[in-house]
C-alpha cells in the first residue's frame, strides 16, 4: 500500500516529511514505479533498517503510517507505533482495526489516498492531537506475557482434547 500513501502524502504541503522505509530491492519494478511517481519534495526512501535500529528512528517521526491494502493479524508495526509513543495512522482492515479501536491513532479506508491525505492533514493541522492519539494507545503486552497466555491456551485446548471435551 505505499502507493496509496504516496499518492495521498502529494497533497501535504511542502515542509511535510514522509521516510518510506523498507528494502528497496524487494520488488524492484515496484519500487522504481514508486520513486517515478513522487513530486513531493519532503519524500525520503530509507532502505532496510535493521530491528535494532527501529526504536531510534521511530522516536524522530511525527507519527506511523501502516497503508495495508490486506488485513494483516496483528500487525507488529502497530505495536512498535505504540511502544514509540507515536501514533499510528493505518487503513481499516483486518488487525489494524482492532489494534487502534480504543485510541493510539486514526484510520482510513483501504486504498483510499484521498482519506489518507485528510488523516494525514488532520495531524498536520490539529496542534496536539498526534500527542493526544499517542496518549490514548493501548498498553503493549510483553512478548514474554503473550508467549505465556498462548502457552496456557494451548495448554488448555490439548487437555480438554484428551478428556474428550472442549474449551470453556
Amino acid at each position: 500500500g505505499v502507493h496509496v500513501l504516496l499518492e495521498a502524502f502529494e497533497a501535504m504541503p511542502n515542509d511535510a516529511t514522509l521516510d518510506v522505509c523498507g528494502p528497496l530491492n524487494y520488488a524492484p519494478e515496484y519500487s522504481r514505479r514508486l520513486r517515478d511517481f513522487v513530486q513531493h519534495p519532503g519524500v525520503r526512501f530509507v532502505d532496510r533498517i535493521a530491528p535494532e535500529d527501529v526504536p531510534k528512528l521511530l522516536s524522530g517521526m511525527d507519527c506511523l503510517v501502516v497503508p495495508s491494502i490486506w488485513g494483516e493479524n496483528s500487525p507488529l508495526t502497530v505495536h512498535e507505533g505504540f511502544l514509540a509513543g507515536i501514533p499510528v495512522v493505518a487503513s481499516n482492515l483486518g488487525g489494524n482495526v482492532e489494534l487502534l479501536r480504543d485510541g493510539g491513532g486514526l484510520l482510513y479506508p483501504a486504498d483510499d489516498p484521498g482519506a489518507l491525505a485528510s488523516q494525514l492533514q488532520r495531524l498536520y493541522d490539529e496542534p496536539g492531537l498526534a500527542r493526544w492519539l499517542a496518549s490514548s494507545a493501548p498498553a503493549v503486552k510483553p512478548m514474554t506475557e503473550h508467549v505465556l497466555e498462548l502457552e496456557a491456551l494451548y495448554t488448555e485446548l490439548i487437555e480438554a482434547r484428551a478428556r474428550g471435551g472442549g474449551v470453556r
